[in-house]
């Protein structure tokens, strides 16, 4: 018995044995390395393997590695603001620390989770390039 790849519109449908080629898009796979499996490619008389698959960007977080993911001084810093900031500076705070509540999980391509890390960079709550790093899944 022999091992065939049949082949449909150039990918490896199946792979069956059989003692001979029984249709003409069976193609003989006997004794070659890598053995190619089903979801492969057949084009021009070659077999490809199909690409490996990215890993998934996780863009979804617990809260708490949302804030880990800021430096101890700048968790003081946004502190500080709630203690002695302005009144705007603190209205500004409290409701993007509600708005995070409201989730459970922080979802880093949220637009305005991304305005308002942005905005504590231009503001200089953060350090310069901080807010890329914090919200890079």
């Amino acid at each position: 018995m022999s091992k065939y790849a049949i082949i449909v519109d150039t990918i490896v449908s199946n792979i069956v044995l059989s003692d001979s080629s029984l249709q003409p898009n069976w193609i003989l796979i006997d004794g070659l390395i890598p053995q190619p499996g089903i979801g492969w490619s057949y084009v021009n008389s070659t077999f490809y393997s199909p690409p490996v698959p990215q890993p998934a960007l996780i863009y979804s977080i617990s809260l708490k590695d949302f804030w880990r993911r800021f430096l101890i001084s700048e968790r003081e810093t946004l502190q500080n603001i709630l203690s002695t900031g302005t009144q705007n500076q603190k209205n500004k705070l409290n409701t993007f620390r509600d708005y995070l509540n409201t989730g459970g999980n922080v979802e880093l391509n949220d637009d305005y989770v991304i305005t308002s890390v942005n905005l504590m960079e231009i503001a200089g709550v953060i350090g310069a390039g901080r807010a890329t790093i914090i919200l890079t899944p």
